[in-house]
């Protein structure tokens, strides 16, 4: 995964290492899954004022279409910067849709 954190003077570029368990619990529950994530940027694939980028995630998904998903879960992006300060970007729920190619 790719991530890119502007907010002047402060630019961090990262490419997460990582994936995604899915669970679907059985037979009466197929349009229910749970899925946990993680992403590492260690420091050499971590970019400009970026030490270490990690996220983490995890959430309950229904499907509502072939294709089509709405979820919601909880999510964690933390950086540490050169200065070894660490600061939680994106931290708490989110719900949303999700529609696979």
């Amino acid at each position: 995964r790719a991530y890119a954190l502007f907010n002047d003077p402060i630019n961090v570029y990262a490419i997460g290492l990582g994936g995604a368990f899915i669970f679907t619990p059985g037979m009466a529950y197929t349009r229910v899954s749970i899925k946990v994530g993680a992403h590492y940027a260690p420091d050499i694939i971590t970019l400009g004022d970026g030490k270490l980028f990690v996220e983490y995630e995890a959430s309950i998904d229904y499907q509502i279409l072939t294709r089509g998903f709405i979820y919601f879960g909880y999510r964690k992006i933390q950086v540490e910067f050169d200065n070894s300060a660490k600061v939680a970007i994106d931290k708490g729920g989110h719900i949303g849709l999700r529609i696979n190619f």
